[in-house]
């Protein structure tokens, strides 16, 4: 087996960003589901004081060729994660699971393929 990292938005966001109906779209559409579920995905096993630890780190999705970029805010010191087009604040929870991390984050990514 390989570690992973997965990001969950918070319950709340997953209001903000469309709630029931991005929920009824992604369970009637097999492929937009696998793509937002890998665009929040990280391989291998990353904590949240890993991510931390430099001013601004890269990591790969499971989606070939996509990258999150994780930085930390200058003003409220906060772990930020960039997507191509949004940003989420991760939530400094780390919730192991015996095959990597959950990490929750305060927002949804937007994969690059649209919705």
């Amino acid at each position: 087996w390989r570690a992973m990292t997965v990001m969950v938005p918070a319950d709340e966001f997953i209001q903000e960003a469309g709630g029931e109906m991005l929920l009824k779209e992604l369970r009637g559409n097999k492929a937009k589901l696998v793509t937002f579920v890998k665009y929040h995905m990280l391989p291998g096993l990353h904590l949240s004081s890993q991510l931390e630890s430099k001013e601004t780190v890269v990591r790969d999705t499971f989606i070939r060729g996509e990258k999150l970029e994780f930085f930390l805010e200058d003003d409220s010191n906060d772990l930020t994660v960039k997507g191509r087009f949004n940003f989420a604040t991760l939530r400094k929870s780390d919730r192991m699971a015996w095959n990597g991390n959950l990490l929750e984050i305060e927002g949804v990514l937007e994969p690059p393929e649209p919705l």
